[in-house]
């Protein structure tokens, strides 16, 4: 008897080690959720606009005070986007490199240089939010791309002169690649 296509997609997808199926259905169920709250919030059906309560509890916050009050958008931050564009570019990048990143490491060391990267940013953003000239500007940043720039420049340092093929511009160095993103 032939197998489902989904029930062999969701065996083929999560039956590896790797965490890069698991972060991509994080962020796109929470998208869809997201979305789906802004739609009942825009259709006037609760009282409570639950969209933006809930993008304000889970996104990190600028101010440190404020922080204190929801330390958990540590953690959730990486996980919730408002674009569509956004999310699927960076559920793009984190699939390819990502793998990449496996071809020549393990998966501790991605988990490793992923989520420090992503630390890095969220502790970066939070000390920008000492600096009165940003506090004043209202600075937004989505940190989950620190999480990605951590592994591309993992894979620079490692492999430089590994080369990709783009559908438009042929072979590629990833240093290439990597110096345009990093910047």
């Amino acid at each position: 008897m032939r197998e489902n296509v989904v029930t062999s997609f969701i065996r083929d997808t999560y039956k590896t080690t790797s965490i890069i199926p698991y972060i991509i259905t994080a962020q796109v169920v929470l998208f869809v959720l997201l979305h789906i709250l802004e739609l009942l919030s825009f259709a006037e059906t609760t009282s409570v606009d639950l969209f933006s309560l809930l993008v304000s509890k889970s996104t990190l916050p600028l101010r440190a005070e404020d922080f204190i009050s929801q330390p958990w958008s540590f953690v959730t931050h990486p996980f919730i986007y408002q674009s569509l564009w956004n999310l699927l570019f960076d559920c793009l990048w984190l699939y390819w490199i990502g793998n990449m990143f496996l071809t020549y490491l393990n998966t501790r060391q991605f988990n490793t240089i992923f989520i420090g990267g992503l630390a890095a940013g969220a502790l970066l953003y939070l000390c920008l939010g000492f600096v009165p000239y940003f506090h004043a500007q209202g600075l937004s940043w989505h940190t989950s791309a620190f999480g990605l720039a951590a592994l591309i420049s993992a894979l620079l340092l490692l492999v430089p002169n590994a080369e990709l093929r783009l559908f438009l511009f042929g072979n590629v160095k990833f240093k290439w690649i990597a110096i345009v993103y990093l910047g």
